[in-house]
């Protein structure tokens, strides 16, 4: 996608007449504002600063120089950009850091200002006038790693009334860079699933977890296969440790501490990108822990399926044993061809799987509508609680 930005400057008056707040400004901030044809103005004061940009992470990443006005606030206008979700950062004479009238986000290995861009789909993802979940945020002690880990739990809005009642639980994770806040901050997670219930209340209500993937190494790293195509990074990494949190910690404490039904045919895993791979790689490990997978934009490539994950998508067992497999990625989006061949790989090996290609890239507007499309196939096989 190919997105011409050009810096325009326009008087405060001029603009506030048809200019309207963000819902990622923080409270009380009067930028970043947008146009209805989709133009943000970003405003920064930096009264002793030479030059000052804004960075915004559009598929391609564009940084735009901003100009300098009264009292020392520097300002600059975009044009229409696409609806979604995107980080952005200011630069200070040479110095990246946050916009302070934005909300913070956590990507790229860091806190990001974020914009979100409003389009025909976004209400899938608002906050409607409908019942609502609670997410919550919960510590557990990780003996392996010997530190307390923090994760979000969002249970559906029948979790409170219906006090005898079990669900099914959906373990989900983020991408690279990115952390157990990323679903429920950037990924909407919480309002996609309320309004998911309120529009097909026949889809299963369920538990999602969502938990810090990303546990650094205590040793050095093996060294990887390599070269075999996008994403082969990812396929060769055991994600050892992540592996064991999640089943011998993660897992028993939500078990122990939410109404879970604690089997294997009421377990999902699913991810983005890194989570995606994860998804791959231990879910198949752990077969006898989940019954379904979903891989959005999953960072694996070049599958050899009589090698990688120890041969399971080569075994006609595996099949069987998995109620889904899920996979979905963007046209435009530069793990594509990657993941076309390994769903090429598995429809010749005759393994059942569901393969969604949509239009755009690898950005947050993709994978909040794949949520959407697993989370509507999970666990449809049990009956739901009963409502009282």
């Amino acid at each position: 996608m190919k997105i011409l930005l050009t810096v325009l400057f326009f008087s405060l008056s001029a603009f506030a007449q048809d200019a309207m707040l963000l819902s990622s400004n923080v409270q009380g901030a009067q930028y970043p504002q947008m146009t209805p044809d989709r133009r943000v103005t970003f405003r920064l004061r930096a009264a002793d600063a030479t030059k000052v940009q804004v960075r915004v992470e559009l598929p391609k990443s564009v940084t735009l120089d901003m100009t300098k006005g009264d009292n020392g606030y520097w300002l600059v206008t975009t044009a229409p950009l696409p609806p979604g979700f995107w980080y952005y950062s200011v630069i200070v004479d040479g110095f990246t850091t946050l916009d302070p009238a934005s909300k913070t986000y956590f990507g790229y290995g860091r806190e990001c200002s974020g914009i979100e861009i409003s389009g025909p789909d976004s209400i899938a993802a608002a906050a409607l006038d409908v019942p609502h979940g609670t997410l919550r945020d919960v510590w557990y002690y990780s003996p392996s790693t010997k530190v307390w880990r923090r994760a979000k739990v969002y249970t559906p809005p029948g979790y409170e009334k219906q006090n005898n009642a079990r669900f099914p639980v959906l373990y989900l994770q983020h991408g690279a860079g990115e952390n157990e806040t990323s679903w429920s901050n950037q990924g909407r997670e919480t309002f996609i699933m309320d309004n998911l219930y309120s529009v097909r209340p026949e889809v299963r209500q369920m538990i999602i977890v969502n938990d810090n993937g990303i546990v650094p190494a205590r040793n050095p790293a093996p060294a990887t296969g390599g070269g075999r195509g996008s994403g082969r990074a990812m396929a060769d990494n055991l994600f050892a440790e992540f592996g064991e949190i999640l089943t011998t910690e993660l897992i028993p404490y939500i078990d122990k501490n939410f109404r879970t039904i604690p089997d294997r045919d009421h377990r999902a895993f699913a991810g983005l990108s890194m989570g995606g791979a994860q998804a791959f790689r231990l879910g198949l490990a752990h077969l006898d822990t989940f019954a379904y997978l979903g891989a959005f934009s999953a960072a694996i490539g070049n599958l050899d399926l009589a090698k990688d994950y120890d041969g399971k998508l080569a075994d006609p067992t595996t099949s069987q044993r998995l109620k889904l497999l899920w996979m979905g990625v963007g046209k435009q989006d530069s793990l594509h061809d990657g993941l076309l061949g390994v769903h090429q790989s598995l429809e010749k090996a005759g393994v059942k799987h569901v393969w969604v290609e949509s239009e755009g890239g690898h950005v947050w507007g993709e994978w909040r509508g794949y949520l959407s499309q697993f989370a509507s196939l999970l666990f449809q096989d049990t009956p739901a609680p009963k409502k009282r």
